[in-house]
């Protein structure tokens, strides 16, 4: 495909003269040398690479200016942020690798990690889309904004779809079935080359979970049917795949979705009036849960992972959860945590130790750490008066968190206790959090 001249087909010739430029560049990866330009800053994109060996690859990252060698073997450098330094980035960070080659078109991508192209069939190779696109300009140019997918993909071009995926609900509950449902739009062309669009369904496209396992199969409606076995988050990608391991599909990105738990009950909340309704309408929206021993544990010190999760999972509608490439070092890649505190912090509502490079997500959250958080999340610290100061008895001289324990007071989502006093460094509960995250959803 990316090298028809020496083939010297001329059907071949006269179907890239007829197929639209944006199609061909989006298929052919064309990288022509890079011109300079002002730099535009850096973004952070999520990437996907999808019809590797194993799982697939999937990491925001920083994006601007980034070299890369070549066919010809030369350094080039990118002064903007593209859908290639996308490539770059997100191979440094999963460890994988990529390299070019040249044809009469110019530079192309023909092999990431192991896999090459017409490594399946004559028609395979590496394609990107930005958003569910294809390119249609090279993946140099191809220019990205903070925000977008970028996905990278081995494809047959003959059959590989770009799947849109449905729900029924974003908020499955618990036990109760919803429905999955996967279409793509198909591309095709008569004797004289002229395309046709159509949507399709897709069939026998398989649903798993974050662990890999198989949960359903669309059936020839393109429709599959889940029941979530437990709360909170859950993980879903797509995948659909010929006999030779061709993928059929090339899905964006990972689907999260928030398995609600109306039925939610704790054996050990009972005796904490002031906080059981809390806990319990957290419960049911599927943001906290409780042990395998059906305990809720209310006056355990809550950890920074555990604020982490729960702040990403009520904002979660937001933005897109996924993993930072860079993360924290004491953060391990397959901690069940990471997904949380890397969305936490690149989003700006914790943060770790910067010079050190750690997250702590076995430390207790203090009092006045919680009312940073909270402000964060209500997206008011453009807000706060740095001279203003809470009213309690035991408030410090001076301490970085004043102007926060302030405002939380002054929205009602902190108080102190009943003799005047903030406890600014003391733990907060899973209760006493619980409480104050309530608090501020019933704000919102």
């Amino acid at each position: 495909m990316w090298l028809e001249e020496e083939r010297g087909h001329n059907n071949m010739k006269r179907q890239w003269m007829k197929r639209s430029t944006s199609l061909m560049l989006g298929l052919s990866l064309l990288l022509p040398a890079a011109t300079a330009s002002a730099a535009d800053g850096e973004v952070y994109v999520k990437v996907r690479l999808t019809g590797l060996e194993g799982s697939a690859a999937e990491r925001f990252v920083r994006v601007g200016q980034e070299t890369y060698v070549n066919g010809s073997g030369d350094k080039v450098k990118l002064t903007t942020p593209t859908a290639l330094g996308a490539l770059v980035e997100v191979a440094k960070e999963a460890g994988v690798s990529y390299a070019l080659k040249s044809s009469s078109f110019g530079d192309y991508v023909y092999k990431i990690g192991t896999r090459a192209e017409k490594d399946l069939n004559a028609n395979t190779g590496w394609s990107a889309w930005i958003n569910g696109a294809p390119l249609s300009v090279g993946a140099d140019k191809a220019a990205v904004k903070g925000g977008d997918t970028v996905v990278w993909g081995f494809q047959d071009w003959t059959q590989t779809l770009f799947p849109k995926v449905e729900f029924s609900t974003k908020t499955p509950r618990l036990g109760s079935p919803f429905t999955v449902k996967v279409t793509a739009e198909k591309t095709t062309y008569d004797a004289n080359w002229n395309p046709k669009v159509e949507r399709v369904l897709i069939e026998g496209a398989s649903l798993k979970d974050g662990s890999g396992k198989e949960l359903a199969k669309t059936n020839g409606e393109g429709v599959a049917t889940l029941t979530p076995a437990q709360s909170g988050l859950l993980a879903l990608t797509l995948e659909k795949k010929d006999a030779q391991g061709l993928p059929l599909l090339v899905d964006g990105a990972a689907h999260y979705l928030r398995v609600t738990a109306p039925q939610a009950s704790f054996r050990d909340i009972q005796e904490l009036g002031w906080s059981t309704d809390a806990i319990m309408r957290l419960a049911a929206a599927g943001i906290v849960q409780g042990g395998t021993s059906g305990l809720f544990e209310p006056k355990r010190a809550l950890m920074r992972s555990e604020l982490a999760k729960m702040v990403t999972m009520i904002k979660g509608s937001d933005f897109g959860l996924n993993a930072a490439g860079d993360g924290f070092a004491d953060v391990a890649q397959d901690s069940a945590s990471r997904l949380f505190i890397d969305t936490a912090s690149r989003e700006g509502l914790m943060s770790g130790d910067a010079s050190a490079g750690r997250f702590r997500p076995d430390a207790p959250v203090t009092r006045e750490e919680l009312a940073v958080v909270l402000v964060r999340l209500a997206g008011a610290e453009g807000k706060l008066d740095a001279k203003a100061r809470p009213s309690f008895l035991d408030t410090p001289a001076a301490s970085y968190s004043l102007p926060y324990v302030a405002y939380a007071q002054q929205l009602g989502l902190l108080k102190g206790d009943g003799y005047g006093h903030f406890r600014f460094t003391a733990p907060v509960t899973r209760a006493e959090a619980a409480v104050a995250l309530m608090s501020f959803t019933n704000k919102e």
